[in-house]
């Protein structure tokens, strides 16, 4: 679809982008072993986890994405591709021992000019277990890795009729930098958000 995440900005552009980028990075002073420990220890809400996913979470990752999308365009193979590319990081959410959300982040390698910066590609909640605050912990966190590679921004993209997630990022400190006419592959609209995160959460 010309103009929509088909088009100039469109999935088969974002993955050979994610491609280019290589894989996530953990940073300096994390790996992929100790990540989920430290999130755990920065959980705050009971009988909830954060952790990086699995091999096994990608069915989890893939039909939820394509419930929680559906109404932009069919989501179920393009979440499963980036989720193979091997270059986005995903956490997911566990809430008593089931899976319950996603979030997936892609990074973009340094340059001499520029230091990384992270995209939020997607994120979503169980339909059962919505409102209760597990989509913000999976932002939070997902702020946190970004911070921990080096990023000094974060960006995203959502919908201009999606009002509860505009609240929740905006919320959480991002800004609406611009408008993108028929950004999904259904013709919505969307908004492209930012947030710095060179100044360290108080």
């Amino acid at each position: 679809m010309s103009g929509g995440r088909y088009g100039k900005y469109g999935e088969i552009q974002r993955l050979q982008r994610l491609r280019r980028s290589g894989p996530p990075r953990s940073g300096p002073e994390s790996s992929p072993s100790d990540r989920p420990a430290r999130r755990n220890a920065r959980s705050t809400a009971p009988r909830v986890h954060i952790r990086e996913a699995r091999p096994l979470d990608r069915t989890f990752v893939s039909r939820l994405s394509g419930r929680a999308f559906r109404r932009f365009g069919s989501y179920t193979g393009v979440i499963r591709d980036w989720f193979d590319s091997g270059a986005a990081l995903t956490l997911l959410a566990v809430s008593e021992g089931r899976p319950a959300g996603f979030a997936m982040t892609a990074q973009t390698l340094p340059t001499p000019a520029e230091p990384p910066e992270t995209e939020l590609l997607a994120i979503a909640v169980d339909s059962g277990v919505r409102r209760s605050g597990i989509g913000r912990r999976l932002l939070r966190e997902i702020e946190a890795a970004a911070r921990e590679g080096g990023a000094d921004v974060i960006r995203l993209h959502t919908a201009t009729d999606n009002l509860a997630a505009r609240s929740l990022f905006e919320g959480e400190g991002f800004r609406v930098l611009g408008l993108q006419r028929r950004f999904y592959p259904c013709g919505q609209d969307a908004l492209l958000m930012i947030k710095g995160l060179a100044d360290k959460p108080s």
